[in-house]
């Protein structure tokens, strides 16, 4: 454990932030790494709405969380998730390739985080749901088409209150990119 006391009369956070941000990158460059700067700074609305974490791993590019609330798809589901209720997603690229058992063990994973069900949309050869026998195909693919996937891509969804979507995608985005060696 290290603690630095730094001593500054006015400082402002810009300032504090310099001097932390130049005293890290010094620090690393001791063992050959190089720290760009300034590091990213987001606010915690920002992260909890593109990662679904409050301390996202920001070495997983590509798998942000899509909202997919206000799609027109996504009316048939909203009645069902209820009022104040969000519909998000992940896109997987080159999911499609997931088997039926690993998608149960996804949602199995994503109930620990509070979610009710994992929903998922599969865009290989052909078009494969869990929501395709309730919603149809034309809103299953308007929310592929919401959530920006493409053919060869998975798409799995979450519907509950925020914090639950949160939690349950935020912990799916690091299992995925723990599964798919995305984490360099």
């Amino acid at each position: 454990f290290t603690q630095l006391d730094v001593e500054m009369s006015f400082a402002t956070l810009d300032q504090i932030y310099t001097l932390i941000e130049g005293l890290f990158a010094s620090v690393f460059k001791l063992i050959d790494v190089n720290l760009p700067v300034p590091f990213p700074r987001f606010t915690f609305a920002e992260v909890m709405s593109r990662f679904g974490s409050d301390k996202p791993d920001l070495r997983i590019t590509g798998l942000e969380l899509q909202d997919l609330t206000r799609s027109l798809a996504a009316e048939a589901l909203a009645v069902r998730l209820g009022a104040g209720s969000q519909l998000k997603g992940l896109v997987v690229q080159g999911g499609a390739k997931f088997s039926r058992k690993t998608l149960d063990e996804l949602q199995e994973f994503a109930k620990r985080y509070g979610a009710t069900a994992l929903y998922w949309i599969k865009l290989g050869d052909e078009l494969s749901s869990s929501l395709l026998k309730a919603h149809g195909q034309d809103a299953v693919e308007g929310l592929a088409d919401a959530a920006g996937a493409s053919k060869g891509d998975l798409v799995l969804i979450v519907g509950s209150k925020p914090k639950i979507v949160a939690a349950s995608l935020g912990a799916l985005r690091n299992e995925v990119a723990k599964r798919e060696n995305l984490i360099p």
